[in-house]
Formats: structure tokens, C-alpha cells, sequence
């Protein structure tokens, strides 16, 4: 398999090498320059940001993975008894359809794709 993948990683680079300017262009360096510059100004922008909002996206992990953890990986809580008392958090944890979501955008596309070819 690594024979094949050489041949053609080689191939592309032999192909694309000649090439190169008509999808960099000329200036790309210029451009990626002013880029940096311009994030960097942005980054320096950000300073004015109150700190809690900062924190907001670690705080809200750290809360959903407690939640996890409650539900799914203490086993002291896994029982009967504590989903039914957290009925309402715990089916709204359970039952994003995320699964069935996945299913239906990428899965079943690329099984009739893969059919037809």
C-alpha cells in the first residue's frame, strides 16, 4: 500500500509542481502577509472583550461534560431511580436525534452514491 501511495503522491507533485503559479498566483506571499497583519490587529481588538465572555465556551463544556458524567459514566447513577428524577435533562440529552441526523445527511447520501458507482 505505501508503494502505491508514493506513486501517487509522486505523481501529483510531478503534475501539480508545473503548475504552481496558476492556483497560488503571483503576490500570493504579499496577500498571506497582509493577512497575518490584519488577524493580528483583530487579535489585539479582542482585549476589550469582558473576561466572563471569555470563559463562557470552558464553563459550558466543563457543564456538559459534568452532565455526561452523571448520566453516563458513574455507574451510582446510572440507575432507574436518577433518570427518573432528572427525566426532563436526561431526554433532552438522549434525544437530540443526533444518530438519525447523521444518518440521513451523510450515511444514506453516500450508500446510494456508492450504489450507483
Amino acid at each position: 500500500m505505501l508503494i502505491a501511495e508514493g506513486i501517487l503522491a509522486a505523481g501529483s507533485i510531478l503534475a501539480g509542481f508545473p503548475f504552481k503559479e496558476l492556483f497560488d498566483g503571483h503576490g500570493v506571499e504579499e496577500f498571506f502577509r497582509e493577512l497575518a497583519e490584519d488577524a493580528s490587529a483583530h487579535h489585539r481588538g479582542n482585549e476589550a472583550v469582558p473576561e466572563w465572555i471569555k470563559l463562557l465556551p470552558t464553563v459550558m463544556m466543563a457543564i456538559g461534560a459534568y452532565v455526561s458524567y452523571v448520566f453516563y459514566i458513574r455507574p451510582a447513577l446510572r440507575s432507574r431511580g436518577t433518570r427518573h428524577q432528572h427525566q426532563m435533562l436526561y431526554s433532552s440529552c438522549s434525544q437530540w436525534y443526533f444518530d438519525e441526523l447523521y444518518d440521513l445527511i451523510f450515511v444514506r447520501p453516500a450508500k446510494r452514491l456508492g450504489r450507483f458507482l
